[in-house]
């Protein structure tokens, strides 16, 4: 299997690498931002996208010696 690094799966000329090592693949995705690593499958798998991070809304920071 090779893991491909490319701004995303769809875009295929934008792909700098293709690796049958994964940890050459995240280095070079870690060296080049706005890249991700797809597995063969096209599945993103650096940096990950957890749906709870996605989903989550922001919460208000409370301060300290305030009203609020």
């Amino acid at each position: 299997m090779y893991y491909r690094v490319r701004k995303n799966w769809e875009d295929k000329d934008s792909q700098i690498g293709a690796f049958t090592i994964l940890k050459n693949a995240l280095l070079q995705a870690a060296l080049n931002p706005g890249y991700a690593v797809f597995d063969g499958d096209g599945n993103q798998v650096y940096p990950e996208e957890t749906q709870d991070a996605l989903d989550c809304e922001p919460q208000r920071e409370a301060r300290e010696g305030g009203s609020g």
